[in-house]
C-alpha cells in the first residue's frame, strides 16, 4: 500500500501535482471555442421579416489564401504579442474550422431575425452561399480584428440573385488595463462576427421581403400596417411587371410594394421596349409614398 503523500509547503497546502500542472497548461495552450450561439434580443427587437421565410445556409467555403499564411494550421488567425492571463504560446488558435463557425454565426442570426432554417435546399424559399476571404486576429498593444466575407442569397424558385456583396468588419481595440483573457478574445470575434452578419441581413431583408416567395401568401393584403421605424414605397408603371431599380439595385417588377428605412431613394423604371423613367422620392416614417409613371416607347 502506497502511503506517499503530496509534499506541502510551509504553510500546509499541497503542491500541485504533474498531473495537476499538465491540467493547467493544457487548458492554457487550448484552441479558442467561439460560442456562435445567440441571444435574439441581442440582435433585433423584433423579426426583421414580415412573413415567415425559410433560407438552406450552404456550408461557407474557405477562400483565404493560405499560401501567404504563416501558419500551418487554417485555424490558426494570428499572433499573440502580449501576455494573456490564461493562455500561453504565440498564435491564437481557434478549436473550429473558420468556415464552420461563420455558417453557425448565420445560422443563429437568421433564427434572431425571424427566419426559418431549412434542413434541405428543396424545402427552402432562398439559398444562401458565400466564402470566407479574411479572418485574422492580432493581439498586440491593440488587438487588431478582420473579417471579410463575400455572399448571395438566392430565391430558389426562379434562381434569382436577391443579393449578392462583401462585407467587412475591420476594427482594432485596446484591451484595458487588466489585458485579455480566453473569455474577452472569443466575445470580441463573436460580436465582431455576428455585427457582419447582422449587416447582411439588414441589406437584404428588404430584398427578400419583395419577392414572390414571401409576398405570394400575402399578395391582396394592400392594407397591411406599416413595420415601426420605416415608410412604405409603392411604385406603379403602366406597362405593368416593368423593372424597379432602387439606387441602381432590382427589387422586383410592379407593381411594387417595399416597406423601407426613411430617406431619399432613386427609383428607376425599366422596361424592354421602352424608355427609363427615373424619379427621387423621399420615404418618411410610417407614411406612403407612391410613384406612378407611364413608361414611353422608344
Amino acid at each position: 500500500m502506497n502511503n506517499t503523500q503530496p509534499q506541502r509547503n510551509r504553510t500546509g497546502a499541497a503542491y500541485p501535482t504533474i498531473f495537476s500542472l499538465f491540467l493547467l497548461l493544457s487548458a492554457c495552450a487550448a484552441p479558442l471555442e467561439i460560442n456562435t450561439r445567440i441571444d435574439k434580443a441581442s440582435l433585433h427587437d423584433k423579426a426583421l421579416v414580415s412573413a415567415p421565410v425559410t433560407v438552406y445556409i450552404q456550408p461557407f467555403i474557405d477562400n483565404r489564401d493560405q499560401s501567404k499564411s504563416p501558419f500551418k494550421d487554417p485555424r490558426t488567425i494570428g499572433r499573440v504579442n502580449v501576455p494573456i492571463s490564461d493562455m500561453i504560446g504565440d498564435s491564437l488558435t481557434l478549436s473550429e474550422d473558420i468556415p464552420v463557425i461563420v455558417t453557425s454565426a448565420f445560422a443563429n442570426g437568421l433564427i434572431a431575425a425571424g427566419y426559418a432554417i431549412a434542413q434541405e435546399e428543396k424545402d427552402a424559399d432562398f439559398m444562401i452561399s458565400g466564402t470566407v476571404e479574411e479572418f485574422s486576429l492580432n493581439l498586440d498593444a491593440r488587438d487588431a480584428l478582420n473579417i471579410g466575407l463575400s455572399g448571395r442569397i438566392v430565391e430558389r424558385e426562379t434562381n434569382r440573385v436577391i443579393w449578392a456583396g462583401v462585407e467587412t468588419e475591420k476594427t482594432d481595440r485596446y484591451a484595458g488595463v487588466m489585458g485579455n483573457s480566453r473569455a474577452t478574445i472569443t466575445k470580441y470575434i463573436a460580436s465582431s462576427l455576428y455585427k457582419l452578419v447582422n449587416n447582411v441581413l439588414v441589406k437584404a431583408t428588404p430584398m427578400i421581403e419583395n419577392t414572390r416567395a414571401v409576398y405570394r401568401p400575402n399578395i391582396d393584403k394592400e392594407n397591411t400596417a406599416i413595420p415601426a421605424s420605416t415608410g412604405r414605397a409603392v411604385v406603379l408603371a403602366e406597362p405593368v411587371r416593368s423593372k424597379v431599380y432602387i439606387n441602381d439595385v432590382y427589387y422586383g417588377l410592379t407593381p411594387l410594394k417595399l416597406d423601407i428605412a426613411p430617406g431619399v431613394y432613386e427609383i428607376t423604371v425599366k422596361h424592354r421596349g421602352f424608355k427609363d423613367a427615373m424619379e427621387n422620392i423621399s420615404v418618411r416614417q410610417g407614411q406612403i409614398t407612391e410613384m406612378e409613371v407611364v413608361l414611353e416607347k422608344e
